[in-house]
């Protein structure tokens, strides 16, 4: 039994793993244990499998649980499991899954095509906490209103809310009491660390770990000229991977430039254009990688 994830894991960066697809769309299972490689020898510690950087909603439940299984068994990362649903009755299923199949932890988003009340997300959460079992890192991912976040905030299986687009310092001053506060916007990570954030999730880490494990260290260090300089280095890469269309295609490219084998996209989000491609390219070259 893997023993659950506490939030004072929760710390630095926590990266997003990639999911690589073979020609057939099946998953490449060599390329993902190369990646997990990678990521511990850059100093990674907890990863996420399965969130929307790892292609989460192409995948279906039992693949979910073979990723998980698959890091469990092959490296020492702890594991998050992403679960992106349309239901709760999917949302509980993926869990269970990848519960049994090793995940220390769920990142959870409600469900994302329909609009949806405070009280129908809040009543989500909490069923799936329920079923579930297993600590919560809960993806803001629609700027929810601060006082569902705190009403979030205080159940007792959420360790963690990731804060895309929220008021990272207003979130650290009204739920940091009880939950890790997570950076997981590509851009502005050394930002919301100085806001009193904890951790990064952030679509990049999958990219470029090292140097975002550089930052952090920088950060806590008091070093923030070297911060700054750092995160100034890759911030054109940063700005290009975390725009929206086809996200997880640009960060495998991105991947695939650095000479990293991370596999197939998988359709329908399969394609970008040349003037993205040269884009992320020329990110790269200001960064000094290429």
């Amino acid at each position: 039994m893997v023993e659950p994830l506490r939030r004072e894991e929760v710390r630095g960066v926590i990266t997003p793993i990639v999911t690589p697809f073979n020609r057939d769309e099946t998953i490449d299972i060599a390329c993902f244990e190369r990646e997990l490689s990678f990521m511990e020898a850059s100093g990674i510690k907890v990863i996420i499998i399965g969130g929307s950087t790892g292609s989460g909603n192409e995948l279906n439940a039992e693949e979910l649980a073979s990723l998980i299984r698959t890091a469990t068994s092959k490296s020492n990362l702890r594991v998050i499991a992403g679960i992106i649903p349309d239901t709760t009755r999917d949302a509980i299923h993926r869990s269970l899954l990848a519960k049994e199949a090793g995940a220390a932890a769920l990142l959870l988003c409600p469900p994302t095509y329909n609009g949806m009340t405070d009280e129908s997300a809040l009543a989500f959460i909490t069923d799936v906490a329920a079923a579930a079992g297993l600590p919560i890192v809960f993806y803001d991912h629609f700027n929810y209103a601060v006082d569902l976040l705190k009403t979030i905030a205080r159940l007792r299986e959420v360790i963690a809310i990731k804060c895309v687009f929220q008021n990272i310092g207003e979130l650290v001053q009204t739920v940091g009491e009880h939950v890790t506060v997570a950076a997981g916007y590509d851009p502005i990570t050394l930002a919301g660390y100085v806001m009193g954030a904890e951790a990064s999730i952030c679509g990049v880490h999958a990219v470029l770990p090292k140097q975002n494990v550089d930052i952090y260290r920088a950060f806590k260090d008091g070093d923030i000229a070297e911060a700054m300089q750092l995160t100034k280095s890759i911030g054109p890469i940063c700005r290009e991977v975390s725009q929206s269309t086809n996200f997880p295609t640009r960060i495998k490219y991105a991947i695939s430039l650095l000479g990293r084998d991370v596999g197939t996209p998988i359709r329908p989000l399969d394609r970008i254009g040349e003037t993205d491609k040269a884009a992320i390219e020329g990110a790269l070259k200001v960064a000094g990688l290429l």
